[in-house]
């Protein structure tokens, strides 16, 4: 089990903006791989831990295996409780709605719903470049789910001023849009099912 603080900023790009920076990255370093990974989110279906600033996903990476995580909107940043799942963890929850007990279940449950009440709402899938600079880290996706395909770029640093700050940087340098307000990958994934039942 792992407790992190994750300090981040993001920018959404249209297709063109994304396929610049990942060439502007690439020719710098032409053989830097590219990651796979498929996000899965358990929520109620009223959405009850995203009304409380609250994800609980699990992560995929190809050849990497899979991590369980309860993510939590804190003043000053996101806190992460993590959990590295067994392949048979992985399966037994996808398939089976059945949770690993772990320190992260246990605070989901502190929320205040029985644990039955989260499902498998909907999956993300991200294809992701990450690059590390001085001390802090580029990410760019192009995420697709539920249909839709969308990109963005985070910037993860020591703390929420310093990723404001260099993204800030990379918007004038890039040309993007920053928006103080953004939305997550999570709400996106889990808002557009809202969206299909509408």
């Amino acid at each position: 089990m792992s407790i992190i603080m994750e300090y981040e900023k993001r920018v959404m790009l249209t297709e063109e903006q994304y396929f610049s920076l990942v060439s502007y990255y690439l020719r710098q370093n032409p053989h830097h791989p590219f990651i796979d990974q498929t996000n899965y989110y358990f929520d109620t279906p009223d959405l009850f831990l995203k009304n409380n600033h609250a994800v609980l996903r699990v992560r995929e990476i190809s050849h990497q295996g899979s991590e369980l995580t309860l993510k939590v909107k804190k003043e000053k940043g996101d806190e992460e409780k993590s959990h590295r799942l067994t392949f048979e963890q992985l399966s037994l929850l996808i398939n089976e709605n059945v949770f690993p007990k772990c320190d992260a279940i246990g605070d989901v449950i502190h929320f205040g719903r029985p644990l039955h009440d989260y499902v498998l709402l909907t999956k993300l899938k991200t294809r992701r470049l990450e690059i590390k600079e001085n001390d802090y880290l580029v990410v760019i996706d192009k995420n697709e789910y539920n249909g839709i395909i969308d990109y963005n770029l985070e910037i993860e640093a020591e703390s929420r001023t310093k990723a404001k700050e260099i993204i800030l940087e990379f918007c004038k340098k890039f040309s993007l849009t920053y928006k103080e307000k953004y939305i997550s990958k999570s709400s996106r994934a889990l808002l557009s099912i809202k969206k299909e039942e509408i």
